[in-house]
C-alpha cells in the first residue's frame, strides 16, 4: 500500500538516529534491514512514495548515517539507472535532483568518479528541458563539490 510505504519512508530517518544512538545494542541493524528499504523505494512505481525515500535518504546523507560504501555500492548506482538516457522522464528528473542534492555531502572523489560524468551528460540532455534547467541551477554546486580541476 503507497500510503503505508510512505509514512514507513518518514519514520526511517529517526529510527536510524535511534540506532546509531543504540549501536552498541544493534550494530548492524540499519544497514541490513533500513537501507536496503531505502534503496529500493527510491524506484517505487509511486511516485509519493519514491519522493518520501528520496527525503528519507537526504536526511540520512545530512546526519552522516550512510556509510560511504553504501553510497557507492547501493545508492549511486540506483541514481545512474535512473538517470540513464533510456530512463522514463520522470524518474530522470527525480534522479538529477538527488544527485544535485547529495553532492555537497558526498566525498569529492566519490562525486567526481561516479557522479559528475552522468552529470555532464544530464547537462546537455537534448530531450527534457527540466533535466538541462536542474543541471544549470545545480552547476556551482557541482563543481564546488568536484573542485577546481575537475571544473
Amino acid at each position: 500500500e503507497p500510503t503505508v510505504r510512505t509514512e514507513l519512508m518518514e519514520q526511517i530517518p529517526p529510527i536510524a538516529i535511534f540506532l546509531q544512538e543504540s549501536r552498541p545494542k544493534f550494530p548492524t541493524a540499519f544497514f541490513e534491514y533500513l537501507m536496503p528499504i531505502v534503496v529500493r523505494y527510491l524506484t517505487d512505481v509511486n511516485n509519493q512514495v519514491r519522493k518520501a525515500g528520496q527525503e528519507a535518504l537526504l536526511i540520512l546523507l545530512e546526519q552522516d548515517l550512510v556509510a560511504q560504501s553504501d553510497i557507492e555500492n547501493k545508492v549511486c548506482p540506483i541514481l545512474l539507472d535512473l538517470s540513464a538516457p533510456d530512463s522514463d522522464d520522470e524518474y530522470k528528473v527525480e534522479a538529477v535532483n538527488i544527485i544535485c542534492k547529495m553532492a555537497s555531502m558526498l566525498s569529492r572523489t566519490t562525486v567526481e568518479h561516479l557522479l559528475l560524468p552522468r552529470f555532464c551528460e544530464l547537462c546537455s540532455d537534448g530531450k527534457l528541458f527540466q533535466v538541462r534547467k536542474i543541471c544549470a541551477a545545480n552547476f556551482g554546486d557541482i563543481c564546488n563539490a568536484v573542485g577546481q580541476e575537475a571544473t
